[in-house]
């Protein structure tokens, strides 16, 4: 394996809006691929081992410029979890300091470079596409702050939602989307006082959905400006069963990227504009 296959990875950091539950309980269980620190690191290994690899005793600047870099390296190592390489590395730091050889320097290096393996070894890394690099990592809600405060329990199940897209896992994405949707439907639902849910707590048929909610909204007043709103929103759960593309209200067996990036986003503005009128 080489240097540039050993190194690299940030430990997830989930964003805070989503609480301590959805924390990990091992932050190393799941590597997130870093590429700036991944190149940070790499960098300063190769300039090392370049700068040692000349015979001799280094002078106080050179001296002090190793110190910097490899403390560079520490630090990188402690945000990568690396606690295994830390001792490796401060004994490292004390022989350069006490100008030591660079013949002996350079074994040391190499330790720090095989302890780096070792740690990654067993470790697989992703890479996420640019586009969708802010679906995975979630520094602010992929919804509207109206829908946090409308129906909380949403945002995990659009939170995971995001990651899936962002990871090519397009049906599960779609499974998610569909238990935030239920939720959704039915707060509509108990807006309109109808009930769009069936005995076991499962969504009726879109086209009965859509029915129901339709026949609700006539028996209002047509001009009143909730009444508007509630038309929009149906409107906006067409589209949501037009991008869903399934006579149930059921993610059928799979679902390709697009289809499930259709259903994100047209679900994203269902909920929001629900969430709207609650």
């Amino acid at each position: 394996m080489s240097l540039a296959d050993s190194l690299s990875a940030d430990s997830v950091a989930f964003p805070p809006w989503l609480g301590d539950r959805y924390k990990l309980v091992n932050l190393m269980a799941i590597i997130e691929f870093s590429a700036a620190r991944y190149w940070s690191v790499a960098i300063a290994l190769g300039q090392l081992l370049m700068r040692l690899s000349i015979p001799g005793r280094l002078n106080d600047e050179q001296t002090r410029w190793v110190a910097r870099t490899i403390g560079e390296i520490e630090n990188q190592a402690l945000q990568l979890g690396l606690n295994s390489v830390i001792p490796h590395i401060r004994r490292f730091d004390e022989h350069v300091s006490g100008h030591g050889n660079t013949e002996e320097a350079v074994m040391l290096l190499k330790q720090i470079h095989y302890r780096i393996q070792e740690d990654f070894g067993d470790h697989v890394f992703l890479s996420i596409d640019r586009a969708d690099v802010g679906l995975y990592q979630q520094l602010k809600p992929l919804v509207d702050p109206i829908v946090e405060r409308a129906f909380h329990d949403v945002l995990w199940d659009i939170s995971e939602a995001g990651k899936c897209l962002a990871l090519n896992r397009s049906t599960a994405a779609v499974f998610h989307l569909m238990r935030a949707m239920e939720m959704a439907v039915q707060k509509f639902g108990e807006r309109l006082g109808i009930v769009l849910l069936n005995k076991n707590d499962k969504p009726k048929a879109w086209q009965n959905i859509l029915d129901e909610v339709d026949k609700a909204i006539g028996t209002l007043d047509q001009h009143a400006p909730a009444t508007k709103k509630y038309a929009a929103i149906s409107a906006l759960l067409y589209n949501v069963k037009l991008a869903w593309r399934n006579e149930v209200m059921h993610p059928r067996e799979s679902y390709s990227d697009e289809e499930a990036k259709n259903i994100f986003n047209a679900a994203k503005v269902f909920i929001t504009e629900v969430a709207s009128v609650l």
